[in-house]
């Protein structure tokens, strides 16, 4: 049986003309001493507020997404850390962590695990390519 997909809804507030002058008159009708310069001036304000919500809440996510995936990453390397100390003749796995740890940033890392790939095979044609990429 398949999961549930959660569904995200948005609420999007659609404010016409009409409802915006008659709510400032509401107000303005309620509040005589106040000028109309600063109602309408706190209303966009308080929507200025809301917007502002909404940038830092998609801020987060994207903050939380970058963390998991750098956990990701970090879980792979160490999961090929493993294999390799069990196989250290495994080509294409250097080739994998050569690559995890340039996307980690850790470019000294990604050099040693390269050049142990290139000690292992120096004649795989792919190499110069990857080699190209690394030093970018």
């Amino acid at each position: 049986m398949a999961k549930k997909e959660k569904r995200k809804f948005k609420l999007k507030i659609h404010i016409t003309r009409e409802i915006l002058l008659s709510s400032l008159f509401f107000i303005k009708g309620k509040v005589n001493k106040v000028p109309a310069s600063i109602l309408i001036g706190t209303f966009f304000f308080l929507i200025s507020l809301i917007f502002l919500n909404s940038y830092n809440r998609r801020l987060k996510e994207k903050v939380l997404g970058i963390n998991i995936q750098m956990q990701a990453d970090q879980k792979s390397a160490y999961e090929w850390e493993q294999l390799l100390a069990e196989k250290p003749d495994f080509r294409d796995g250097w080739l994998q962590l050569s690559s995890l740890y340039a996307k980690m940033g850790n470019v000294k890392k990604a050099k040693e695990a390269f050049n142990r790939a290139k000690e292992i095979d120096p004649n795989f044609e792919a190499l110069p390519s990857l080699e190209k990429l690394l030093k970018e």
